[in-house]
């Protein structure tokens, strides 16, 4: 995502140089930048890192994961009973948190030589990936509105927006406590997001709704084509 010059210092294409916090964007005006850590999105009723690792191994116990797998194996799937005791030796070691259990997956899936094992490393990937996003997802939603109400806290980013243009927001969140105060404080927000795609999926009382998303491919990344504010506005960059 940076590009470092001869000088050593990372460049943006879009940001310019970005240290202690200010940017020099590319008319040379010198603007704030923003980092948004755990802390911030705690407040508004997510969780830490120890506090989901607890909730997946609470939800995720090894008899639980031997179950899931047995019903698949009925079904001509499952998973290798190496890859299903590696988990649960992961999810054991309480000195692991789930980025952690999520990497040792992923340097077992690269070095495994076995393709039916790697491939079944990789399912475990996706399995797990979704079960965090399934219970951020749910803690985002049920918290809406107590982090719709922590996020007057936050006003004064109209402010800091205004004299930052655009503001560019750096976070390692998984949620969307930014996109939620960008919607409450009426600014626009752009994350590099270049295509527009929709879902269709069916609402609780059973009709079919198509939910706009929006897509970045790998190609696009490669090829660094990414839709940022390029006009001077007051704007999120996230």
């Amino acid at each position: 995502m940076y590009e470092k010059s001869p000088s050593g210092v990372f460049k943006y294409p879009i940001l310019g140089d970005l240290i202690n916090g200010q940017a020099i964007n590319e008319l040379g005006i010198t603007m704030k930048a923003l980092f948004i850590g755990a802390g911030a999105t705690y407040d508004c009723g997510m969780p830490l890192v120890w506090e989901l690792t607890a909730e997946i191994r609470r939800w995720l116990t090894p008899e639980k994961l031997i179950s899931f797998n047995e019903n698949w194996k009925s079904q001509g799937g499952g998973w290798h009973k190496d890859v299903v005791s590696c988990v649960i030796s992961l999810l054991k070691n309480e000195s692991l948190h789930y980025e952690n259990i999520i990497g040792a997956i992923e340097v077992e899936c690269s070095r495994e030589l076995d393709q039916l094992k790697r491939e079944n490393y990789h399912a475990t990937l996706g399995f797990l990936l979704q079960a965090v996003y399934g219970l951020l997802m749910e803690r985002q939603v049920k918290n809406t509105e107590y982090a719709l109400a922590a996020l007057e806290d936050f006003s004064s980013i109209k402010e800091i927006a205004k004299n930052n243009k655009p503001l560019w927001i750096f976070s390692l969140n998984h949620d969307c406590i930014i996109e939620m105060l960008a919607l409450k404080s009426g600014i626009p927000l752009k994350s590099g997001f270049n295509e527009e795609v929709d879902i269709r999926m069916k609402n609780v009382d059973g009709s079919i709704y198509n939910f706009p998303f929006e897509k970045l491919s790998r190609k696009s990344i490669e090829e660094n084509r990414y839709n940022f504010f390029k006009v001077v506005s007051s704007a999120l960059t996230l």
